[in-house]
């Protein structure tokens, strides 16, 4: 990941199962990290401890976009934690299309202080805490996912004033065409 980030490339992952059982992967101010589908190109946490895979939570600084496109996401469940799958801050855009998120034991997606967050095409199943869950995000599209089987919210949006006060920032919500079981 870092790697493509220095070179200014997007971040491959061909089709396979990568297994993950070290520490999380800081990510980089802007990174588009995608594969061959939801199904095909799988990132496994096989850790045990519910912990984060994906991670940056510092200042906004220079962050410019995240985005994860076609891939698939496997935790440990039932392994219980808060601990969110991908936990990353302050990105002006962040960005998750055609992804599944399976057997995770805390969260999924947590986020604070996004400008824009685009959630569209995903699959949810077995996370064990919020599926989808963002704090003062100013920007929120969710459409055609579906979600499956948690243990909390499927979708939480907070406001959370120490991270941005501006007042009236839930005014750009769309949520439409998702499937809740």
């Amino acid at each position: 990941v870092n790697y493509c980030d220095a070179q200014g490339l997007a971040c491959y992952v061909p089709s396979g199962l990568y297994k993950m059982n070290g520490s999380a992967v800081i990510m980089p101010d802007t990174v588009d990290m995608y594969g061959d589908g939801m199904f095909s190109s799988i990132i496994w946490d096989t850790n045990g401890s519910g912990r984060t895979m994906f991670r940056n939570i510092n200042g906004a600084g220079t962050k410019v976009a995240l985005s994860f496109r076609d891939l698939g996401f496997r935790g440990s469940f039932p392994t219980v934690g808060w601990q969110p799958m991908i936990f990353c801050d302050y990105y002006p855009v962040i960005r998750a299309l055609n992804c599944r998120f399976e057997d995770i034991g805390g969260m999924a997606v947590n986020c604070e202080g996004a400008g824009r967050v685009h959630i569209e095409g995903c699959e949810f199943e077995r996370v064990n805490k919020d599926q989808v869950r963002f704090r003062s995000a100013q920007d929120v599209t969710i459409i055609g996912n579906s979600f499956k089987a948690s243990d909390d919210d499927s979708i939480a949006l907070h406001q959370a004033d120490y991270v941005i006060a501006t007042g009236k920032i839930r005014e750009r919500i769309t949520i439409t065409g998702n499937v809740f079981e």
